[in-house]
């Protein structure tokens, strides 16, 4: 660079050198000066425009002829060109690269915008939501996919949630949905899920266990008659009497298993079909705990509340009591005679949190994630031990999914659990209730 630029003084002290000659020669030394700085400044003006051209022009390999500071600038320029294109060309093979592995990937991939307008989908989405590349871009992802509840999954921009719903009700087609979201541009990828299969097999098995309980709902109903018909005549044959009451014991139990398993199927075939309306918490909980010295294993356990006023959820009763009371009922079960068990329910945000708290033995964290699981079991003696199903968390689960909440489960081995149940937190009521009896 320096080279040039003593190059470009040079050719400039030679202008002045020579326009300073041609005016001394005609008796005019200040005018020959001026004229040869003239001279140069022409000369640059001209190659600067012969380089704005060529910047300008498409022929890039047709190069103009410079000199001095401008040819260097010319290299530099040239140098850069053909770094940026092979850059491009790096880009543009990688991208053809990943557009390829999406495009060949079993799953339907979309690209939605702010407006959830489709901008790019692979060739999977096209035949999952049967519409062409070309007339699908540009195209409401709400016109492309006619289904309320993945309308409403869509407006609640809940991106930790899958859902399933029913693409084709004529053909039974099912997909399954996720949602990636990108704040910075506010994009969303959209993955779609042939899930029709595994919806059958859910279908074909939720019938088979409501059947098969149905099914054998009678037959025990018959030995538990003959074994009360039994008992009452061998009071006097106290080792027939104790081995009756086992077998009586036992019967007790199945039906109790029964009965869970027709509850479990009845959530699960009613999943977000329920009928919701605004539910006060506060009244629901004290009732399940004044329910609690019913159950058998109840033993002097020490339930104390804490419960926020006014907490309201868009929810049904029934599930809420079904799933308050199998949380209850696990915590007076698997803990200790006079354990003490908080409930507690406030509000946090936008959202209700009701939890139950014991004191118990606690469970090791390996067990957590899966104790929703039907009849999971952390011992292998614990249901045998404690009398339950092993199915009451996943009622508790189920009744709560079809309330559009959750199921968190934080325990620590020997230092109690906390099963809290999450909620979108509804308008609150008591204001209009209590207007409305004034009135």
């Amino acid at each position: 660079m320096k080279s040039q630029f003593s190059q470009e003084i040079w050719t400039l002290a030679i202008a002045l050198i020579l326009g300073l000659l041609g005016g001394l020669a005609l008796g005019h030394p200040v005018a020959g000066l001026a004229m040869g700085a003239v001279v140069y400044i022409v000369r640059l003006l001209v190659q600067m425009q012969r380089l704005d051209h060529w910047l300008l022009s498409l022929d890039r390999e047709k190069k103009p002829r410079l000199s001095g500071v401008l040819q260097h600038i010319l290299d530099r320029l040239t140098k850069l060109q053909r770094q940026h294109e092979l850059e491009n060309n790096l880009l543009r093979a990688s991208l053809a690269r990943q557009q390829t592995l999406i495009s060949d990937v079993q799953d339907g991939v979309l690209l939605l915008d702010n407006r959830n307008r489709i901008k790019w989908l692979n060739r999977a989405a096209e035949e999952l939501i049967t519409l062409g590349a070309n007339r699908s871009l540009g195209t409401p992802i709400r016109g492309a996919i006619r289904n309320a509840d993945f309308h409403a999954w869509l407006d609640s921009e809940e991106t930790g949630r899958e859902l399933r719903f029913c693409f084709d009700e004529k053909s039974n087609r099912w997909l399954d949905a996720s949602m990636t979201y990108y704040r910075e541009n506010s994009e969303k990828l959209l993955v779609l899920r042939d899930a029709t299969k595994l919806q059958e097999l859910e279908e074909m098995r939720r019938d088979f266990i409501a059947n098969l309980s149905h099914e054998l709902r009678t037959p025990v109903t018959v030995l538990v008659g003959y074994l009360e018909t039994l008992q009452m005549r061998l009071e006097s044959d106290e080792p027939s009497m104790r081995i009756t009451q086992e077998m009586s014991l036992q019967c007790d139990r199945i039906s109790s298993l029964l009965q869970d398993l027709l509850t479990l199927a009845k959530l699960e075939s009613m999943d977000g079909r329920s009928t919701q309306e605004p539910i006060q918490i506060g009244p629901l909980l004290h009732q399940v705990v004044e329910d609690a010295p019913q159950l058998a294993e109840y033993r002097d356990h020490e339930i104390s509340m804490r419960i926020q006023d006014n907490l309201w959820v868009n929810s049904s009763r029934t599930d809420l009591l079904s799933a308050f009371s199998n949380l209850l009922y696990n915590a007076v079960r698997h803990t200790p005679p006079g354990t003490a068990i908080k409930i507690k329910a406030k509000r946090k945000g936008n959202r209700v949190e009701v939890e139950f708290v014991d004191s118990g033995p606690g469970i090791a964290r390996q067990h957590l994630h899966r104790l929703t699981e039907r009849f999971y079991r952390v011992e292998s003696s614990r249901n045998s031990e404690t009398g339950g199903t092993g199915l009451g968390l996943a009622i508790t689960k189920h009744a709560l999914l079809r309330s559009q909440g959750e199921l968190e489960i934080e325990s620590v081995l020997g230092s109690g659990s906390t099963f809290r149940c999450v909620f979108k937190a509804a308008a609150e009521h008591g204001d209009e209730i209590a207007n409305a009896a004034v009135g």
